[in-house]
């Protein structure tokens, strides 16, 4: 059976690679019956090239990954459910990963600046921009997922506006990707969550990361990070009594190149 083997090469034909497959399952003991289909394949990186019934055909590696579950039983109803958070415009999982972006459209909301100098709570209703919120979790020992990364964003975009194959994680100015246009923010989109409690335990549950979004108004800001995303702002306070006059988002005010 070797020879079978060491007779062929790169230029050997699909014909040629099939008959030499077919004689060596055949004949060893791999517990084969002689009415099962033998045909050889060419795994590519992108694709798999395989012949059947004397014709090559390429198919995605998706396409090829369904016929050997369908081989081995596998049933596409078999794969566990996974319950997004509302607003989640992309996914990506992993055997040991999990990325999302969820995206929060423009509303008025009420928030809440605490004033530390005085001790007193200022009460604000305020347009609020378009948000994008960027999750990393990763599998831990005891097969519950972690969130190791929270990203803030806000944008004058509609959701439609970004890729399905492209995560939003960084400020991309210039195409209307800001950071948070509040205080409690650090210049790389992390949020200052100060007292709370964050949720960074799930199962394939993941809805109870809606909190990450609802935490924004739930909890008060204060000025110690102030808001570096914005043009002509004295201070925090100063600036969500502006944003309470207005009737929609400025996203004029927001900074290029920051």
């Amino acid at each position: 059976m070797t020879a079978g083997f060491n007779a062929l090469s790169k230029d050997s034909s699909y014909e040629e690679v099939s008959s030499v497959l077919e004689v060596f399952y055949r004949t060893s003991q791999t517990g084969l019956s002689l009415g099962e289909i033998i045909f050889p394949i060419i795994l590519h990186d992108s694709y798999v090239s395989i012949l059947i019934n004397g014709v090559e055909k390429d198919i995605s590696i998706e396409n090829f990954k369904r016929i050997l579950d369908s081989c081995v039983g596998v049933n596409a109803d078999d794969v566990s459910p996974i319950a997004l958070p509302w607003g989640c415009f992309i996914f990506s999982k992993k055997s040991d990963r999990m990325q999302l972006n969820c995206y929060y459209p423009e509303r008025r909301m009420d928030v809440t600046f605490e004033d530390n100098g005085k001790k007193t709570l200022h009460k604000f209703n305020i347009p609020f921009p378009n948000v994008i919120i960027y999750f990393d979790l990763r599998l831990i020992e005891d097969g519950s997922w972690k969130v190791i990364n929270t990203l803030y964003f806000s944008t004058n975009k509609p959701v439609t506006a970004f890729s399905s194959n492209c995560f939003v994680k960084e400020k991309d100015t210039s195409n209307g990707v800001w950071g948070l246009p509040v205080c409690n923010m650090y210049g790389d989109g992390r949020m200052c969550y100060g007292k709370n409690i964050m949720p960074i335990r799930f199962t394939d549950n993941l809805r109870g990361l809606d909190y990450y979004y609802q935490v924004i108004s739930n909890s008060p800001f204060n000025g110690d990070l102030g808001i570096s995303s914005v043009t002509g702002v004295s201070t925090s306070l100063k600036w969500f009594e502006e944003l309470s006059k207005l009737n929609s988002f400025p996203y004029e005010r927001m900074k290029i190149n920051t």
